[in-house]
């Protein structure tokens, strides 16, 4: 895997230049907080989850090494880890809160019946966290299979494949024209 540009800013994070810290913490917040909020549910808990992530993430810096893998990929496994943690504090099991994928107000040129929306947000609740997850990372978060697969401790192929599945269930049950509308033209980056 080639290195990702941030991994130069969290070297020099993790040799104590808090500046460098701060840049990351301002490019990866909107993105952590978006996949915390997946798992997470209610705002609040979303806050402190966010916040804890990013407290271990600079408690842990230092140990931070860019021969073992991209700098996202560390840091969201953190926040991973975050929610679990917080998930088996309170004894409830990690969900996925979709109220958070697009709708069609955030699309970008031809906007999705919100009907086709609500289609989709039911059939990503059908799958299994695990396939939830990887599509989740891999349609609204762009990350590439490798970056997955360190993110959820599994191989990129075991990635790639259940990527695939979903997508099969997933077309199964949703004409692909109205798939792939809902996947590329709702601004799928843009949630809040």
């Amino acid at each position: 895997m080639s290195p990702h540009p941030h991994d130069a800013l969290a070297v020099r994070a993790s040799k104590g230049d808090r500046d460098a810290f701060g840049e990351l913490y301002d490019h990866y917040f909107e993105p952590i907080r978006r996949f915390v909020a997946w798992h997470g549910g209610k705002p609040d808990r979303v806050e402190d989850i966010v916040s804890q992530a990013f407290l271990q993430a600079l408690d842990r810096i230092t140990a931070y090494d860019p021969a073992k893998g991209p700098f996202p990929a560390w840091l969201y496994t953190i926040a991973r880890h975050c929610v679990i943690d917080q998930f088996r504090r309170e004894k409830k099991t990690v969900f996925s809160d979709l109220s958070l994928v697009p709708d069609a107000r955030e699309a970008e040129g031809e906007p999705v019946p919100e009907e086709r929306l609500a289609q989709m947000r039911t059939l990503l609740a059908e799958l299994k966290p695990q396939q939830r997850e990887v599509v989740l990372l891999r349609v609204w978060e762009d990350k590439s299979y490798e970056e997955i697969a360190a993110i959820v401790g599994r191989s990129a192929d075991a990635c790639k494949m259940s990527f695939s599945r979903s997508l099969a269930l997933l077309r199964d049950r949703m004409p692909p024209v109205a798939l792939f509308l809902a996947f590329c033209l709702e601004g799928l980056r843009s949630l809040a």
